[in-house]
């Protein structure tokens, strides 16, 4: 582990409405409100290019054109 790098954990990508159906019977679809997102996104293209695939997480490196030191 090194200063500056984050760890995204890799998740089973979930629709709302199967979660939703897990949590409780009582639900009700009320639509995508604004701002709202489908789908999010974990760890981006550039990161990517940066970062180390363990088994269960990425690992980010810090970019190197935003340290100060």
């Amino acid at each position: 582990m090194r200063e500056g790098e984050i760890f995204v954990p890799k998740m089973k990508l979930y629709n709302v409405i199967d979660l939703a159906k897990k949590i409780s019977n009582n639900y009700k679809i009320v639509g995508k409100r604004n701002g709202e997102k489908i789908i999010e996104t974990l760890i981006t293209d550039e990161e990517i290019g940066r970062s180390d695939t363990k088994k269960d997480r990425w690992v980010i490196r810090p970019n190197k054109l935003g340290n100060k030191k």
